[in-house]
């Protein structure tokens, strides 16, 4: 077993260095950024295990590659055997083109990586930057509005490559999901069970004081790569439940209630909701990712963003979502955060369920709280520049991969559908200084 500190040098100028536990490998490698180009992966798992490769292999490997400057990850996967080590690669990467889905490079001396660091050195790095972004307004606003239709063209080259919000007015009124009701749903559901979320005062997701949970376990070296390390992102609780017994939940409006919640369930297993839901003809050069659907009272899912296209549709309701740019993420204190999941067992909430995980994709900052410039005084910027985008029934919204957002939903219910797509423009994360850069993989 072995981690090349001579080869990596061809590569990086740096170190590899290794943390062993019984059962798991972890190698970090610093790089640089003009490196990037090399070692950038196209998918954005941080902790993902791997079967052991080979018989006789007793240690499972991950790898973790980090900025010298800020210590954002960027993340290949590796494993290895007793006498070799794998590093699986993307199907396209830049300079780095293979036929098959994953190329595997098998080394099993340092004499192999160098000659492979050294083929990847020859091949001239391409420039996939994403340039002319939309960048709101100093001032703030709102999302732009196109009244009727809009063209395939028009769409993806105004918004989509762009990066930029907006709200198609009544894009959706043709869509055979249109016609759902709470009735509708209860009849076609019937018995079958949904796995709905419920959180305290209908704030989903939100960044909560660490004084308030019990039974920490972070080890020292991940707490001191947390951003906020004293404040917790609040997972909700969740329970089995049929649309009936969610609908009866929903009727009990009382604020300080729980708030029970069907959000982004995904609608693959319910092929015939599924199919209600029609991908719109400005977006069919999209590479669909997940359908789902929202029910729930009136709620607030905390500031965040999502790593996929979203086009999101109100059927029953009404949402507003405050928007963010994804340009300059320390603004908004992009990094990892620290996370817990709430237990709510007979009508009461238990913070007591904190795992050596962290979220990825939350902000700490409570944005309609004044206070929290103070401690977060560079999203100042930030909260001036935010659009704000109603959605009523039979608009459809378009929110860009990254873009940060706030959504307010309306009592006594809404109901609503979403589509995630592969982004067409992608980044790192969490990284507060990565850009935007054209996904050349999934759309060439």
């Amino acid at each position: 077993m072995f981690c090349s500190t001579a080869a990596l040098l061809t590569l990086v100028g740096s170190v590899c260095s290794l943390f062993e536990t019984q059962r798991e490998a972890v190698a970090t490698l610093n790089y640089r950024k003009e490196d990037e180009h090399i070692l950038l992966p196209l998918w954005h798992v941080v902790e993902e295990a791997f079967s052991t490769p080979g018989e006789g292999s007793d240690l499972v490997w991950r790898a973790q590659i980090v900025h010298q400057k800020d210590n954002s990850i960027l993340v290949a996967r590796v494993k290895t055997g007793k006498d070799h080590m794998q590093c699986i690669l993307p199907e396209s990467h830049g300079d780095i083109k293979v036929e098959k889905q994953l190329q595997v490079a098998v080394w099993t001396t340092a004499e192999e990586i160098e000659a492979f660091v050294a083929s990847v050195m020859e091949r001239p790095a391409p420039s996939r930057k994403a340039s002319n972004l939309y960048w709101p307004p100093e001032t703030g606003g709102h999302c732009d509005v196109v009244e009727g239709t809009i063209t395939e063209k028009a769409f993806i080259d105004t918004y989509v490559l762009k990066s930029r919000p907006v709200v198609i007015k009544k894009a959706a009124v043709e869509w055979p999901s249109m016609s759902w009701s709470l009735e509708s749903l209860t009849a076609h559901l019937g018995v079958h069970a949904l796995h709905v979320k419920i959180s305290p005062g209908g704030v989903f997701e939100g960044p909560e004081s660490l004084s308030l949970w019990t039974n920490s376990t972070l080890p020292p070296y991940v707490l001191s790569r947390l951003e906020s390390p004293d404040r917790v992102i609040a997972r909700p609780a969740t329970a089995m439940m049929t649309v009936s017994q969610l609908v009866d939940e929903l009727s009990k409006v009382d604020p300080e209630r729980a708030a029970f919640y069907l959000e982004y369930t995904n609608l693959a297993g319910l092929k015939k909701l599924a199919a209600d839901v029609t991908i719109p003809s400005f977006a069919r050069k999209l590479i669909l990712e997940q359908k789902n659907i929202w029910l729930g009272g009136a709620t607030k899912g905390k500031l965040h963003f999502d790593p996929f296209e979203n086009l999101m549709t109100v059927i029953k309701g009404a949402k507003n979502f405050t928007l963010m740019h994804p340009h300059l993420n320390e603004r908004l204190y992009e990094g990892h955060v620290r996370e817990g999941f709430l237990r709510y067992e007979n009508g009461v909430f238990h913070r007591d369920r904190l795992p050596d995980s962290t979220s990825m994709v939350m902000s700490p900052v409570h944005i309609d709280d004044p206070s929290e410039l103070v401690r977060y005084p560079y999203f100042m910027a930030a909260n001036r520049s935010r659009l704000h985008c109603p959605v009523a029934p039979g608009d459809v919204l378009y929110v860009p991969s990254f873009w940060w957002h706030e959504v307010d939903s309306a009592g006594p219910y809404t109901l609503a559908t979403n589509m995630w797509f592969k982004p067409m423009l992608t980044k790192q994360f969490p990284c507060k200084t990565c850009k935007l850069y054209h996904n050349a993989v999934d759309y060439p």
